[in-house]
């Protein structure tokens, strides 16, 4: 990968024209589906026709709940192809969803090298894993607020994680705004804030206790009864702040912001773990009811596997690099001794361990839907996929041995271009049938 090694060149080279290649593809399914066969497509039209003051066959169906955010902006794609048919006005605000699928595919980069700046192989695969999914081009090339949610939340993990890099005034305000416009935006935005809050304990609150420390040495005692309360008082308040706040985030956001067996058993059980998976990838690519080869989703499958075995051999990696174990001999023991970490070294642990809690988080609140909700769909994962592609491209690097990331990042993008093809060869059949 040598002749990539230029930032300006490999984004040349590789992060435009896949840019590029995303808003096109988006544009080539936007075509191929069959009008306001999207997932929700019509009560986010409806929507659509509510901001512009127009009457719409769909009008019962309206996701007005979910916000106007989305609404709004792609209204004035709608009013510039006035005088065209109804398809035509949809394949015009269908369009939107490319431009949103290429900023997702260049902030997918941007996370990948903030943590991993010097990987190549990282930021490609985890590019890769966003650009060639069936599904998110499938639900990026319709009419829906997901499109925006996605690349609203995907914003406020990067300016996060750069905050927990960095911290910064900058940063703070930027996390903040894009925690404002996520909440306007849909509902399942919730999931960022607890990771806020967390984020933001976690960079401000130490350096807060030291300050403190150094100004109340002599009143120590004090200090630790202080902060044994306040803990408490903590723990105590924040379940009764959900409590008051359950009738407007219902059953499934409380559920989704809350620790819950049921959530946690819902996604021991086998069945449901490969409805999720295959959806996510896109078992339902073709609205004619035509799907791809069971043999896609066992090879991904192996794919995730290899990544996650990866992650576990990097976490160990880490802890065994941070902790070491020495002989007493005087004591006639031995002792567990934590290597000095430098703050720039916790900043990065911490932005890696939120792509990781973003996971999490979005995973509960899907399982929520199941529990408390109609039913859970495999595409609300998707909300994470920016995080779960950076770390599992991660992972997949800690297995492949160096000198033949190149190649073997080449062989991915391959595999991945297949797989699009089979894909759009599915929607092809289609229209044959």
């Amino acid at each position: 990968m040598a002749g990539l090694n230029s930032e300006r060149h490999w984004v040349k080279t590789v992060i435009v024209p896949l840019m590029l290649l995303v808003f096109f593809k988006g544009i080539l399914f936007a075509g191929l589906t069959p009008g306001w066969s999207g997932d929700d497509e019509q009560a986010y039209w409806a929507d659509i026709m509510s901001v512009v003051g127009e009457g719409s066959n769909f009008q019962g169906k309206s996701a007005t709940p979910h916000g106007r955010v989305y609404p709004t902006l792609v209204a004035p794609l709608y009013l510039a192809a006035g005088g065209l048919t109804p398809e035509q006005q949809l394949f015009a605000v269908r369009v939107a969803g490319g431009l949103f699928y290429a900023a997702l595919i260049y902030l997918t980069y941007l996370t990948a090298r903030a943590l991993w700046p010097r990987s190549r192989f990282i930021q490609g695969t985890a590019v890769i894993l966003i650009a060639f999914n069936p599904k998110l081009s499938f639900m990026m090339s319709s009419v829906s607020t997901d499109v925006l949610l996605l690349a609203v939340f995907s914003a406020w993990l990067y300016a996060l994680t750069l905050f927990l890099l960095q911290p910064g005034v900058r940063r703070g305000v930027a996390v903040v705004a894009l925690l404002l416009l996520g909440a306007w935006t849909k509902r399942r935005f919730l999931v960022a804030f607890p990771l806020s809050l967390a984020a933001w304990a976690a960079t401000a609150v130490p350096d807060l206790m030291s300050r403190l420390r150094e100004r109340a040495e002599k009143h120590r005692d004090t200090m630790i009864v202080a902060g044994v309360v306040l803990t408490g008082a903590a723990i105590w308040l924040m379940p009764r702040m959900l409590e008051i706040a359950s009738p407007r985030l219902g059953r499934i956001g409380t559920a989704a912001l809350t620790y819950d067996p049921k959530v946690i058993e819902l996604w021991g059980q086998s069945h449901f773990q490969l409805r999720m998976f295959r959806q996510y990838i896109g078992f339902f690519v073709s609205p004619y009811g035509i799907q791809l080869s069971t043999t896609i989703y066992k090879l991904f499958g192996l794919l995730l596997i290899a990544a996650l075995a990866g992650l576990a051999w990097r976490l160990y990696r880490a802890v065994a690099g941070a902790v070491s174990l020495t002989s007493g001999h005087e004591a006639g023991g031995s002792s567990l001794s934590i290597k000095s970490l430098s703050s720039a070294d916790i900043g990065r642990g911490l932005a890696i361990a939120l792509q990781v809690a973003a996971v999490l988080m979005v995973f509960q609140a899907t399982g929520a839907y199941e529990t408390y909700g109609p039913l859970a769909l495999g595409r609300y994962l998707l909300v994470a996929a920016v995080p779960a592609a950076v770390l599992l491209a991660a992972g997949l690097e800690a297995l492949v041995p160096r000198r033949i990331q190149g190649p073997a990042l080449w062989s991915l993008a391959g595999g991945a271009v297949m797989l699009n093809l089979s894909a759009i060869t599915v929607f092809l059949m289609g229209w044959l049938y």
